[in-house]
């Protein structure tokens, strides 16, 4: 429905523009516009093509919208569309300019597989999570949990270090447990 590109209809909304002025000045024509007229139409059309922009914006954002709804956090819904604030948008669509839809979908995905990050900010709202180009980044590049824990097990001295933990923790415990007993036996 709305494969017409933005550029297009700019241009042709300049070419009849255009036509209108020339044969204003050539008085040969059908249309008979006084300049007050021809401000009017191109009002009228730059209010077309403003909305065009946003109705064509608004679609490319949607698969974002729907991905951040189903990863991260419920949006609101007012008639079965995602309720968004402008501000909100307009950080999307400044994110959009640098980050190509698929990196912004991938870096949703890698904050919502890491749980630190969801349960400490998820809450915040999409305008958070969108405000700087350097937020998107950093969740573009967040390594995954799973793969650190992977890599601190078979790292040498991590296990040396949790086997001294393990061990000294068996040790307190028997203490612990032998100090219990031995209050009460009274000794």
């Amino acid at each position: 429905m709305w494969d017409m590109n933005i550029k297009e209809v700019r241009e042709s909304l300049e070419v009849i523009l255009e036509y209108v002025k020339q044969s204003r000045k050539r008085e040969k024509f059908l249309i008979r516009c006084k300049l007050s007229d021809l401000k009017r139409i191109r009002k009228i059309f730059w209010k077309i093509l403003k909305q065009l922009e946003e109705k064509t914006r608004t679609l490319n954002i949607k698969p974002i919208l729907n991905r951040y709804n189903e990863k991260i956090h419920k949006l609101r819904k007012k008639k079965n569309k995602y309720y968004v604030t402008p501000n909100s948008k307009n950080k999307i669509f400044k994110r959009l300019e640098i980050f190509s839809e698929e990196e912004i979908l991938e870096a949703i995905d890698n904050f919502s597989r890491d749980s630190w990050w969801v349960s400490h900010n998820a809450h915040r709202g999409i305008q958070w999570f969108f405000h700087t180009n350097d937020r998107i980044e950093l969740f573009l590049n967040l390594p995954k949990r799973d793969q650190q824990q992977e890599e601190e097990i078979t790292d040498p001295a991590i296990l040396k270090l949790k086997k001294l933990t393990e061990s000294t923790v068996k040790k307190v415990c028997l203490i612990k447990k032998e100090s219990k007993t031995s209050n009460k036996n009274g000794t």
